[in-house]
């Protein structure tokens, strides 16, 4: 807004705290597709150069869709 119109009055406390709640909603409901359709798989390595110690990697994949997989979903192919 400042940009675009540098000579209007600023908009008061209220409306500021508006906007950036609608700001946040906006984000958390553009960011929910992502958070429903990812999951954290865990993989165990042995490392024969520390004494044959197990250690786990996480990955977080976002491929877990409501009608199959990446290769089989309908959805990822529109």
């Amino acid at each position: 807004m400042a940009i675009c119109y540098p000579l209007r009055r600023r908009p008061g406390k209220g409306k500021t705290v508006t906007i950036i709640i609608l700001i946040w909603l906006l984000a958390l409901l553009c960011g929910l597709p992502a958070f429903f359709t990812s999951h954290i798989e865990s993989n165990f390595f042995v490392d024969a150069a520390k004494g044959y110690s197990v250690f786990e990697d996480r990955v977080c994949l976002a491929d877990k869709f409501p009608d199959g997989n990446s290769s089989t979903s309908v959805l990822f192919s529109l």
